[in-house]
Protein backbone atom coordinates (compact mmCIF):
# COMPACT_ATOMS: atom_id res chain seq x y z
CA UNK A 1 0.00 0.00 0.00
CA UNK A 2 1.43 3.17 -1.22
CA UNK A 3 1.15 5.73 1.86
CA UNK A 4 3.70 8.75 0.91
CA UNK A 5 2.89 10.84 4.81
CA UNK A 6 3.46 7.76 7.04
CA UNK A 7 6.69 7.00 8.50
CA UNK A 8 9.14 5.44 6.55
CA UNK A 9 11.97 3.37 7.00
CA UNK A 10 15.43 3.00 5.19
CA UNK A 11 16.09 -0.63 4.11
CA UNK A 12 19.37 -2.11 2.98
CA UNK A 13 19.15 -6.02 1.87
CA UNK A 14 22.27 -7.57 3.52
CA UNK A 15 22.88 -11.56 2.36
CA UNK A 16 26.33 -11.82 3.73
CA UNK A 17 27.58 -13.56 7.41
CA UNK A 18 26.66 -12.10 10.50
CA UNK A 19 30.13 -10.33 11.38
CA UNK A 20 29.66 -8.05 7.92
CA UNK A 21 26.31 -7.14 9.34
CA UNK A 22 27.37 -6.26 12.53
CA UNK A 23 30.26 -3.89 11.28
CA UNK A 24 27.47 -2.43 9.12
CA UNK A 25 24.81 -1.72 11.50
CA UNK A 26 27.34 -0.26 13.72
CA UNK A 27 28.58 1.60 10.58
CA UNK A 28 25.13 3.27 10.58
CA UNK A 29 24.85 3.46 14.43
CA UNK A 30 28.09 6.17 13.94
CA UNK A 31 27.04 7.67 10.65
CA UNK A 32 23.26 8.40 11.88
CA UNK A 33 24.74 9.95 15.49
CA UNK A 34 27.24 11.91 13.13
CA UNK A 35 24.92 13.37 10.53
CA UNK A 36 21.57 12.99 11.63
CA UNK A 37 21.39 13.32 15.47
CA UNK A 38 17.96 14.86 15.59
CA UNK A 39 16.41 12.20 14.08
CA UNK A 40 16.97 9.46 16.23
CA UNK A 41 17.57 6.92 13.90
CA UNK A 42 17.30 3.26 14.92
CA UNK A 43 18.84 0.67 13.21
CA UNK A 44 18.11 -3.32 13.79
CA UNK A 45 18.58 -6.63 11.63
CA UNK A 46 15.35 -7.94 10.52
CA UNK A 47 15.23 -11.42 9.32
CA UNK A 48 13.65 -12.15 5.99
CA UNK A 49 14.67 -15.69 5.65
CA UNK A 50 17.82 -18.24 6.09
CA UNK A 51 19.95 -16.15 3.53
CA UNK A 52 18.81 -12.64 3.90
CA UNK A 53 18.54 -10.27 6.40
CA UNK A 54 17.18 -6.40 6.06
CA UNK A 55 19.11 -4.01 8.27
CA UNK A 56 16.77 -1.28 8.49
CA UNK A 57 16.80 2.25 9.65
CA UNK A 58 13.93 3.73 11.24
CA UNK A 59 12.08 5.68 11.65
CA UNK A 60 12.01 8.30 8.78
CA UNK A 61 8.91 11.46 9.25
CA UNK A 62 7.50 10.58 5.93
CA UNK A 63 8.54 9.50 2.52
CA UNK A 64 10.10 12.50 1.16
CA UNK A 65 12.05 12.68 4.49
CA UNK A 66 12.75 8.96 3.22
CA UNK A 67 14.48 9.45 -0.33
CA UNK A 68 16.63 12.22 1.11
CA UNK A 69 17.63 10.35 3.39
CA UNK A 70 18.20 7.77 0.41
CA UNK A 71 20.08 10.02 -1.37
CA UNK A 72 22.45 11.04 0.61
CA UNK A 73 23.92 7.11 0.60
CA UNK A 74 25.40 8.12 -2.52
CA UNK A 75 27.63 10.12 -0.57
CA UNK A 76 31.35 9.49 0.00
CA UNK A 77 30.50 9.58 3.72
CA UNK A 78 27.72 7.10 3.81
CA UNK A 79 28.66 3.73 5.56
CA UNK A 80 28.15 2.06 1.96
CA UNK A 81 30.77 3.59 0.31
CA UNK A 82 33.76 2.36 2.52
CA UNK A 83 32.37 -0.91 1.57
CA UNK A 84 33.84 -3.05 -1.03
CA UNK A 85 32.49 -5.58 -3.15
CA UNK A 86 28.97 -6.21 -4.85
CA UNK A 87 26.37 -3.00 -4.16
CA UNK A 88 23.38 -3.31 -1.76
CA UNK A 89 20.15 -3.28 -2.48
CA UNK A 90 18.44 -0.29 -1.04
CA UNK A 91 14.65 0.66 -0.83
CA UNK A 92 12.40 2.57 1.56
CA UNK A 93 9.05 0.71 3.27
CA UNK A 94 6.50 1.95 5.67
CA UNK A 95 5.42 -0.44 8.87
CA UNK A 96 2.83 -2.05 7.65
CA UNK A 97 4.25 -2.99 3.99
CA UNK A 98 7.63 -4.27 5.75
CA UNK A 99 5.50 -6.26 8.14
CA UNK A 100 3.49 -7.72 4.97
CA UNK A 101 7.07 -8.45 3.46
CA UNK A 102 8.05 -10.35 6.23
CA UNK A 103 4.93 -12.30 6.17
CA UNK A 104 4.98 -13.30 2.26
CA UNK A 105 9.09 -13.53 2.45
CA UNK A 106 9.05 -11.86 -1.67
CA UNK A 107 11.42 -9.24 -1.50
CA UNK A 108 11.58 -9.18 -5.50
CA UNK A 109 7.85 -8.63 -5.22
CA UNK A 110 8.29 -5.70 -2.90
CA UNK A 111 10.74 -4.46 -5.03
CA UNK A 112 8.66 -4.30 -7.86
CA UNK A 113 5.72 -2.65 -5.97
CA UNK A 114 8.48 -0.11 -4.99
CA UNK A 115 9.78 0.94 -8.07
CA UNK A 116 6.43 1.41 -9.87
CA UNK A 117 4.69 3.05 -6.93
CA UNK A 118 7.81 5.50 -5.43
CA UNK A 119 10.52 5.91 -8.46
Amino acid sequence: KVERSLPHSFVIVHTGDSIARQQLITSYNTYNKRFHPKKQLVVEPVRLNDSTTLIVVKALPDFKAAEQYTKLQAARSSPLAAIKGPKFATFVITAANLTLLRKLGDLAQYVAFFDKNYQ
